[in-house]
Formats: C-alpha cells, sequence, structure tokens
C-alpha cells in the first residue's frame, strides 16, 4: 500500500501581486527610455553649438591677439570645455541608474 501526502495553497493573490509588480516595471521601464532619448536629443542640440563656438574660438586663438583679447579666447575656451564636460556628467548618471534599475528589477524577481 502506498501513501501519498501533499498541499494546496491558493497563489492567486500572489500571482496577481506579481502581474502588477511586472506592469509597473514595465511603466517605470518605459519612462526611464524615454527621458533618456530625451538627454540624448537634447544634449546632441546643445554640444553642436558649443562645439561650433569652441572652433571659432579656436580659430580666432590663432590670430594676432592682445593680451587682455587671448585671456577672453582662453576664457571661452575653458568655460565651453567645462560645459561640454558637465554634458557628459550628465549623459552619465542615466546610464548608472539603468544598471541599477536592472538589477533591482532582477532581484525583485529572483524574490517573487
Amino acid at each position: 500500500m502506498t501513501r501519498l501526502y501533499g498541499t494546496m495553497q491558493d497563489i492567486t493573490d500572489r500571482k496577481k501581486l506579481e502581474q502588477k509588480i511586472e506592469q509597473a516595471f514595465d511603466v517605470a521601464e518605459d519612462a526611464y527610455q524615454s527621458k533618456s532619448q530625451f538627454l540624448a536629443m537634447i544634449s546632441h542640440e546643445i554640444r553642436t553649438p558649443v562645439n561650433g563656438i569652441m572652433g571659432m574660438g579656436q580659430l580666432l586663438k590663432e590670430t594676432s591677439l592682445n593680451d587682455e583679447q587671448n585671456e577672453f579666447v582662453e576664457d571661452i575656451l575653458y568655460s565651453a570645455d567645462a560645459l561640454l564636460k558637465m554634458i557628459e556628467d550628465i549623459l552619465e548618471c542615466p546610464k548608472c541608474r539603468q544598471t541599477c534599475f536592472k538589477r533591482t528589477l532582477k532581484n525583485l524577481t529572483c524574490i517573487l
């Protein structure tokens, strides 16, 4: 004679919760992608004129300038370079957050 023992547990609520969490992450990921695309577009729109300023500043620097004018051109180039670095830093933040976001999603999926 063989005996079989088992248990039964209703996991309907858990499955509904998992679906809601997955949907929330999908919405969040879509919003994040939209934000990333926006930042990429804006950074391009800002970088283009800044690169123009830097190029014109470098050309101006090669002309005969007095000391004061030379200092002005150096300030222009320094400021434009600082702005480009700031733009790069701004674009780097979302990349770091995306990695963190994906890691969090993976961890939550494992927990559920």
